[in-house]
């Protein structure tokens, strides 16, 4: 029942991004934050996923969501869920991840109220969905709402961090090595202090990222095709390559093991050359990375490795 990452060619407005999660979509992408979707227990379903019985089969496209999640309280004994109407789903159907928990995706007519009896009939599926995404991180000081260390496994590197609050404008200063401290602003998840720590991994992110995918895109003689190097917060793609050379990398790059972010900036260096996935580009990509395909399956769930502080924006 683990995800199966694909790899799909969908070419759009010159644009390759990375699909990782088995679902087709306008772009492709790797997910930082992959959604485990309950298919129909009696359609095929190419990634593997179980399902509650009686529940459509993800659709291959993204939702038109007409309005914005209804958080509703659960009836004693049923977990928390939302409830989301979509222009394009013709069934009602569980979606969950870690994030945001899980959401009842049903049709614009769909009686909502029906929705805690589809919570209640899959009720094993929701356990074992939480169990595969890693519902909870164990470790407060790194992964909490105003995290003391902050790790960039990606560079080997493990910061402390400081918080002095004060009514003034927050900025980040490092204060020795691997030591952060927080200056001002409001500690908290919702606060300046908490904003201003994402910055600065993206910081980090563009000192060091941007400098490697320049000399892995020289050493397979792609140097001229990159225009410039983007650090991007994305929500569901790890990095993509434009067709005006443009390499745009997520920032949690940083929280990956070093192996999984190698293997991201190969990827899009060897995009440089070949904007694709045909043969010449795997063939291209196994130079600099010669384990790239036993390295993607792990990439399928890299996000387990980003706190949640960092990619909560």
């Amino acid at each position: 029942e683990e995800v199966d990452p694909k790899l799909v060619h969908l070419p759009e407005r010159g644009q390759d991004r990375w699909a990782g999660d088995g679902r087709a979509s306008r772009h492709r992408s790797v997910p930082v934050a992959p959604v485990e979707r309950a298919p129909d227990h009696l359609a095929g379903c190419p990634t593997r996923r179980t399902a509650p019985p009686g529940l459509s089969r993800a659709a291959a496209t993204k939702d038109a969501v007409n309005d914005s999640p209804l958080r509703r309280d659960p009836p004693r004994g049923l977990p928390p869920y939302a409830v989301r109407r979509s222009a394009r789903a013709r069934r009602a159907r569980l979606t969950y991840d870690p994030r945001h928990g899980l959401t009842v995706v049903v049709p614009e007519r769909f009686d909502a109220a029906q929705a805690a009896s589809l919570v209640e009939a899959s009720l094993g599926w929701i356990e074992r969905a939480r169990e595969r995404l890693g519902e909870h991180r164990s470790d407060p000081a790194v992964d909490g709402p105003f995290p003391r260390r902050v790790r960039l496994a990606a560079l080997g590197e493990e910061w402390s961090v400081d918080y002095e609050p004060a009514p003034r404008p927050v900025r980040v200063r490092a204060v020795a090595p691997e030591r952060l401290r927080v200056l001002g602003g409001t500690v908290g998840p919702s606060g300046d202090a908490h904003r201003a720590l994402q910055a600065w991994v993206a910081r980090r992110a563009a000192q060091t990222l941007a400098p490697e995918v320049r000399a892995l895109a020289a050493e397979i003689g792609a140097e001229r095709r990159l225009a410039r190097v983007a650090i991007r917060a994305q929500k569901s793609r790890w990095g993509s390559c434009s067709a005006r050379g443009t390499v745009s990398l997520n920032r949690s790059l940083l929280f990956l093991p070093r192996d999984l972010c190698h293997l991201v900036l190969a990827h899009e260096a060897c995009h440089l050359r070949e904007l694709n996935h045909s043969p010449a580009f795997w063939s291209l990509l196994v130079t600099l990375v010669p384990q790239a395909r036993t390295l993607r399956r792990d990439l399928a769930v890299a996000w387990r490795h980003v706190p949640t502080w960092a990619d909560d924006s």
